[in-house]
């Protein structure tokens, strides 16, 4: 299994999200005020604990089903899991343009990159306004960059699953 890993002199960081974060701390995508860090910090978190792990399952699902060793329902069940998902994102976006305060984020940065592979799994997200809204801006702002790495996650995931 591969995984991120940034190495700075004798400073070895694996996990994207610790990465991100100690990369992002001198640069506008983190804040340098507590309130606001605390705020990219707890989404950073939401996507690892809740989102990226939904993610997972629904990738799992699709996998077996292909492999014929589970049945569609469970496919249905962790994609319904997974919009439940998204409508709580799409909650946290009412009357806001980003997910942790009023300019783009680390959190942004982490967050689309699973919204950009379920989509690509063939979520649609256009039941939830707010969130279509802020992937469609993150992709406008970010485009070459955070498609790239999302990109790169999604070629991954279909060579070590044969997927598609």
């Amino acid at each position: 299994m591969k995984v991120p890993v940034l190495i700075d002199d004798d400073l070895i960081l694996t996990d994207t999200r610790a990465i991100l974060i100690y990369l992002a701390e001198s640069s506008d995508y983190y804040s340098h005020n507590k309130r606001k860090c605390a705020i990219i910090n707890q989404r950073l978190f939401y996507d690892a604990a809740v989102v990226f792990p939904s993610l997972i399952k629904l990738i799992k699902s699709i996998i077996l089903q292909k492999k014929n060793e589970i049945l569609t329902k469970k496919r249905w069940k962790n994609k319904d899991a997974f919009q439940a998902v998204m409508r709580v994102l799409d909650g946290l976006l009412v009357n806001k343009f980003f997910f942790a305060n009023d300019e783009i984020s680390i959190a942004d940065i982490a967050i689309f990159s699973s919204v950009f592979i379920a989509t690509k799994l063939g979520m649609n997200i256009s039941q939830f306004s707010n969130l279509s809204a802020w992937f469609k801006r993150i992709e406008y702002l970010q485009s070459e960059e955070l498609s790239y790495c999302a990109e790169h996650t999604l070629m991954l995931i279909k060579n070590v699953a044969n997927i598609f």
